[in-house]
C-alpha cells in the first residue's frame, strides 16, 4: 500500500514476510543477487518461529558476511541497529569498506547526543 501511495508499485519489488534467518539461507541457496540490501535487525530475538536466539551485537558478523554473499559486484549492505550500546566488530569484517552514516540518517527533531541508531554502509572490497 505504502509504494502504491509513492507511486513506486511494480513487478520489479517483492514483499516478503519472513525471518531474516530463512530468507537469507533460501536466497543463497537459489544463488539470488542483490544490488542493495537493507539490514535493520531487532535487538534481540526469541521468537518461536525460530530453533536459536537472535543477539545483534554476537550475531551481527555472521549476518553482515552471509549477506555480503548475496551482493551482485558494486553492491551494498545498510546496517543499522537501535541497540545504543552496540559496537561493530570491524575486526571481525576483514576485505569490506565501512563507512558509518548514522548523523546523516538522524531525522530532523532527534538529538545527536543520544543517538536514536547507529548506522553503516557495508561493501566488500
Amino acid at each position: 500500500e505504502n509504494m502504491q501511495i509513492n507511486s513506486l508499485a511494480s513487478e520489479l519489488y517483492r514483499f516478503v514476510q519472513d525471518d531474516c534467518k530463512n530468507f537469507i539461507d533460501k536466497a543463497e541457496k537459489q544463488k539470488d543477487k542483490y544490488d542493495l540490501i537493507i539490514l535493520d535487525p531487532p535487538s534481540f530475538s526469541n521468537s518461536r518461529k525460530t530453533e536459536h536466539t537472535f543477539n545483534v551485537q554476537r550475531d551481527h558478523t555472521a549476518y553482515i558476511i552471509q549477506c555480503s554473499r548475496l551482493l551482485q559486484k558494486d553492491g551494498s549492505i545498510v546496517f543499522s541497529t537501535n541497540l545504543s550500546t552496540f559496537n561493530l566488530q570491524k575486526q571481525l569484517l576483514k576485505g569490506f569498506k565501512i563507512e558509518e552514516i548514522t548523523y546523516d540518517t538522524i531525522p530532523p527533531g532527534f538529538s545527536k547526543k543520544r543517538l536514536p541508531h547507529k548506522c553503516w554502509v557495508i561493501r566488500k572490497h
